[in-house]
C-alpha cells in the first residue's frame, strides 16, 4: 500500500471508513478492494479482493460492464432497483439493486478507476410486487384482506373491513393487536395461539373460524386464512390473508337445527291425522305389520300398502336407524324411480323394547336435482371466475408492458375491463349457457355510437361465454379505433357490422363470420407498429385451422374480418 498513488490511499481509507457497502475498482483490470459492508452484497462468493471487478461479477457483466466502463470514461452513474441475476450462493438468483458508480482520479488527475456505491433493494421490490398483486386481488373479492408487515407491524386493510363489518379503514388502528382485540373475548386466546404457531414455526400457511367485532358491538363469524411470505433464512417478513363472513351460513344452520327440533315434537302430533297428511307416513308395529297413509301410497303405489312400504324402500327391521343417504324406490304405477328420505322414531314400552316405529318418508327428488344442479352451477362459476380473471390479468399486463404514458395506459385499462364487464352483463342477464351475438355487439359498442352512426345486422346466434368475452373485447378495440383514427371520427362517417352463418359444403363446419366495414372517413394507413389491440384483434374467436381474423386496411375504410367453427364459438370452455 505505500506504493499506491496517494489518491488511492485517501479513496479506499475512506470506504474503509464507511458503513455504506461500497467497493473502489482501481486500474484497468478492475482490480477490486470493498469494505465490510459489502459482503453481504456478495453472499458466498470467493474472496474478492484483489480480484478482477469483471471476474466477480461474470454472471452479471453483460450488463453492468458497460455501465463500469462508462464510470472509466467520466461519466457518473445512478440507478435504481436495478435488476440483475447473480450466483452468489451456489445458483442463479434474481436480486434488485440501487447504486452508483463514480470515477476516481489519479494524483495526475486522470481518471483511474470508479467507486461503487450499493445497497440491495430486493426485499422492497418483491414487497412492492406483492402490494401490486394485493392491489388487483381487493378489486375482485368481497373478502376483508388484510395484509401484515412483521417488519413494521402495520396491518393494512381492503374497503370490504367497511363494507362487511363496519369498521371504516381511517379510523382503523393498523396493528395486528387491533385485530386481535376485536377478536371475541371466548376465541381470542386459541386464535392468538393458532396464529404465531404458524408465524413462528416454518410454516406458511392459517387458517380458522372465530367471531369478529363488529362496529355495532355485534359478532360475525368468520373463517380467516393467510399466508406467511418469508425471506431465503426462514424469517418470516408479512402474512397477506382474506376474512369470510360465515354470519348467513350460521344462521341457516341454526335455522336447520331448530327446524329439525319442531319437526321431531310434531311427530307425536301426526299420529292422529295420519291420513290427512300431505307427507309419506309409515307406522309398523313389532310385529310386523305397517299402516300407510296416501301420500306415502301415491309414492311408492297401491302395492306398497299391502307389501309393505318400508320392504320396498329396503327397510327391513323395526327401529334401524336410517341411512344417510338417500334410499330410492321404483313406483310401480309410473315406473319412475325416485330418492327418498326416511325419518323413524321408535316407541318404546316400559320395558325399553320398541313397540312401533313411526316413519316419516319424504320424496327429495327435486331438492336432489336442485342441490345437483347447484354443484354443477358452482363449479362453472368458479371455471368461470378463473377464465376471466386469467383475461384481466392478460389485458392488464399487456396494456401496461408497452405503455409510455401511465395515464393513457389507465384509461385504456379502464376501458378494455369495461368492456369484458359488457360480456359478462350479456351472459348474466340472457341464458346462463350462452350470449346472443346481436346483445354482445350492442353492449360493446354502444359507448361509441352515439348519434346511431354504427349499423348492425345479423342472423340470431348464440355463442359460448369464452367466445363472448373474446368477440366483446375485439369490438370494442374496433369501436375505439374508428373513434380516434377511423369513419367515427368525422361527422360523415359510419360503420357496418354484420354477421351469419356459412353453411357447411359436405362434411364441413358450419362458419360464423362477422364484417366489420368502416366508410365516409379519413383516408386509411395501414399502422407502422402493431399495438396489442392490432394482436387482440388478429388472435380472433378460435384457434383452429378454420378461424382465421384480417384487418384490410383500405384507403376508404378499415374492413376486418373474422371467421370461427361455430361450434367452437358455442363451447363453454
Amino acid at each position: 500500500m505505500e506504493e499506491w498513488p496517494i489518491s488511492l490511499r485517501t479513496v479506499v481509507d475512506m470506504m474503509l471508513n464507511s458503513e455504506f457497502p461500497q467497493a473502489v475498482v482501481w486500474g484497468p483490470e478492475y482490480t477490486t478492494i470493498h469494505n465490510d459492508a459489502f459482503l453481504p452484497i456478495l453472499g458466498a462468493k470467493p474472496c474478492a479482493i484483489g480480484r478482477s471487478f469483471a471476474d466477480i461479477w461474470s454472471e452479471a457483466w453483460e450488463r453492468i460492464g458497460p455501465i463500469a466502463r462508462a464510470a472509466y470514461e467520466g461519466k457518473p452513474t445512478f440507478i435504481k432497483d436495478y435488476p440483475l441475476v447473480i450466483n452468489r450462493n451456489g445458483r442463479s438468483e434474481q436480486a434488485y439493486f440501487t447504486f452508483s458508480y463514480s470515477p476516481l482520479k489519479d494524483d495526475d488527475g486522470q481518471i483511474a478507476g470508479m467507486i461503487d456505491t450499493v445497497i440491495e433493494t430486493t426485499q422492497t421490490v418483491l414487497a412492492s410486487q406483492a402490494e401490486e398483486r394485493l392491489r388487483l386481488a381487493n378489486q375482485v373479492t368481497n373478502d376483508a384482506i388484510w395484509d401484515w408487515n412483521f417488519m413494521t407491524g402495520h396491518v393494512s386493510w381492503n374497503e370490504a373491513l367497511a363494507v362487511a363489518y363496519g369498521h371504516q379503514i381511517q379510523e382503523v388502528e393498523p396493528t395486528g393487536q387491533w385485530w386481535i382485540d376485536h377478536i371475541h373475548p371466548e376465541d381470542r386466546e386459541r386464535i392468538d395461539i393458532s396464529i404465531h404457531a404458524v408465524i413462528d414455526g416454518s410454516g406458511t400457511l392459517w387458517a380458522d373460524e372465530y367471531r369478529f367485532k363488529r362496529v355495532d358491538g355485534s359478532y360475525a363469524y368468520v373463517y380467516d386464512r393467510g399466508n406467511v411470505i418469508r425471506d431465503e433464512a426462514g424469517q418470516p417478513l408479512r402474512m397477506i390473508g382474506a376474512m369470510l363472513d360465515l354470519s348467513g351460513a350460521k344462521a341457516a344452520e341454526v335455522a336447520l337445527r331448530e327446524s329439525e327440533r319442531r319437526l321431531t315434537t310434531e311427530r307425536a302430533l301426526l299420529r292422529a291425522v295420519v291420513q290427512q297428511a300431505p307427507i309419506g307416513i309409515s307406522i309398523a308395529y313389532g310385529d310386523g305389520h305397517e299402516e300407510i297413509n296416501d301420500r306415502l301410497e301415491a309414492m311408492l303405489g297401491p302395492r306398497s300398502r299391502t307389501a309393505g312400504a318400508l320392504r320396498s324402500l329396503g327397510i327391513f327391521s323395526v327401529g334401524d336407524v336410517a341411512d344417510e343417504r338417500p334410499l330410492t324406490a321404483v313406483n310401480e304405477m309410473s315406473g319412475e324411480k325416485r330418492r327418498f328420505e326416511v325419518t323413524r322414531t321408535p316407541v318404546r314400552g316400559d320395558d325399553g323394547s320398541i313397540l312401533a316405529t313411526v316413519s316419516i318418508v319424504a320424496d327429495v327428488e327435486e331438492r336432489l336435482q336442485a342441490e345437483e344442479q347447484r354443484a354443477v352451477l358452482n363449479r362453472e362459476l368458479s371455471h368461470r371466475l378463473k377464465n376471466t380473471l386469467a383475461v384481466v390479468q392478460s389485458v392488464a399486463t399487456q396494456t401496461l408492458r408497452g405503455a409510455t404514458d401511465i395515464k393513457v395506459a389507465q384509461l385504456t385499462l379502464n376501458e378494455r375491463i369495461g368492456a369484458l364487464a359488457s360480456a359478462h352483463e350479456v351472459l348474466l342477464t340472457g341464458h346462463r349457457d350462452a350470449g346472443p351475438v346481436a346483445d354482445l355487439v350492442s353492449a360493446a359498442v354502444s359507448v361509441h355510437d352515439m348519434d346511431g352512426r354504427i349499423r348492425v345486422s345479423g342472423e340470431t346466434v348464440m355463442i359460448g361465454p369464452k367466445a363472448a368475452l373474446s368477440l366483446s373485447l375485439i369490438l370494442h378495440e374496433l369501436a375505439t379505433n374508428a373513434s380516434k383514427y377511423g369513419s367515427l371520427s368525422t361527422e360523415a362517417g359510419h360503420v357496418d357490422v354484420t354477421w351469419r352463418i356459412v353453411s357447411a359444403d359436405g362434411a364441413g363446419e358450419n362458419l360464423f363470420e362477422l364484417q366489420w366495414l368502416e366508410s365516409g372517413g379519413p383516408a386509411v394507413d395501414a399502422p407502422a407498429k402493431r399495438s396489442f389491440g392490432s394482436r387482440l384483434i388478429e388472435m380472433g374467436l378460435g384457434g383452429g385451422v378454420q378461424s382465421s381474423s384480417t384487418l384490410d386496411y383500405r384507403p376508404e375504410g378499415l374492413h376486418c374480418r373474422i371467421i370461427a367453427p361455430l361450434s367452437d364459438l358455442q363451447s363453454e370452455h
